[in-house]
């Protein structure tokens, strides 16, 4: 961890996965968790950027995980590094091809999504390698490496989810 950054290192003991509430409004899924006793939950990182783009905030957020004692667990995910010079999809599995991922782009969109999840002081990231492609696992190694340094100074650690 960056010792500048103010991510906290201890997180919740017990917490919910933010796909086993997919259902769920967004704002819904924090009175659910805790009501299920759960001391975090995971932030499904595409569900809280709609909420943004409908006038939420951070700090309503914020509110939200105080009211009812909780903490992001972690946030989900970043996707299809492997193979694409450690620049990966936020909240997407499969790339198209088209203007947003040209690789500016796919900067920005990382630093916000790791800019966030140092407001919220989670520690914790889903990395999901390349669902579609293989490749030579010393690249593989390179790009997250290169993925890895690109979130070092936001205080966040890479959570790799092997998907089969």
């Amino acid at each position: 961890m960056n010792p500048t950054s103010s991510v906290a290192t201890n997180g919740p003991r017990l917490a919910l996965s933010p796909v086993t509430l997919a259902q769920c409004a967004f704002e819904q899924a924090f009175a659910m968790t805790a009501r299920a006793g759960f001391e975090g939950i995971g932030l499904r990182y595409d569900q809280f950027e709609r909420y943004l783009a409908q006038a939420g905030s951070v700090d309503e957020v914020k509110r939200w995980l105080h009211a009812f004692g909780l903490q992001f667990a972690e946030v989900a995910f970043l996707a299809e590094w492997q193979y694409h010079g450690g620049l990966p999809l936020v909240s997407r599995r499969q790339r198209s091809g088209g203007a947003d991922e040209a690789s500016v782009r796919l900067r920005d969109r990382l630093h916000a999504f790791l800019a966030h999840c140092e407001q919220f002081e989670c520690a914790n990231v889903t990395a999901v390698p390349a669902l579609r492609e293989s490749g030579d696992l010393d690249v593989a190694a390179e790009e997250f490496a290169a993925l890895c340094d690109i979130e070092r100074p936001y205080g966040v650690r890479l959570c790799l989810e092997f998907m089969w």
